[in-house]
């Protein structure tokens, strides 16, 4: 996503960015062993710094909001999930300024992957779970607006 962005962001600048990424990091089915582990952390924080960097050099008043990515019950592909969700709101905390916010959505919490996503993929969400991230994403949306 962030080199994706990269190519167009510069080109359609947006005065608020939701980014919502980080699933998918984990290319096996199998639980990580603490280096792979920190690999897809890594991956994830540089992934993530750079997709700021990239939207605060185009637009220095961007205001971004960065999203703890929901939980998936697609295991143990998935079971990186809680510690990657950590480290980005620490990364949020780190980046957070007056001038160029980064504020956090805790998308996790609330969230049950038994009956908030798709039950043939147990990753995505359904009608149910679109609605919690919705509801959550405009209340953090809302006092940028003001």
């Amino acid at each position: 996503m962030a080199s994706r962005l990269a190519n167009v962001f510069p080109g359609n600048p947006a005065d608020i960015v939701i980014i919502h990424s980080g699933h998918n990091l984990n290319k096996t089915e199998l639980v990580l062993d603490s280096a792979g582990l920190a690999t897809v952390i890594n991956t994830a924080e540089t992934a993530t710094r750079s997709m700021i960097t990239i939207c605060r050099n185009t637009n220095p008043k961007v205001r971004i909001i960065l999203s703890k990515v929901i939980p998936a019950g697609k295991l143990p592909k998935y079971s990186y999930i809680p510690a990657m969700n950590t480290r980005l709101g620490e990364i949020a905390a780190e980046l957070n300024t007056p001038a160029q916010p980064v504020i956090i959505v805790d998308q996790e919490t609330g969230f049950d992957w038994q009956t908030d996503t798709i039950s043939s993929d147990l990753v995505h969400p359904n009608a149910s779970g679109a609605a919690k991230m919705a509801a959550k994403y405009f209340s953090a949306l809302v006092p940028l607006l003001e």
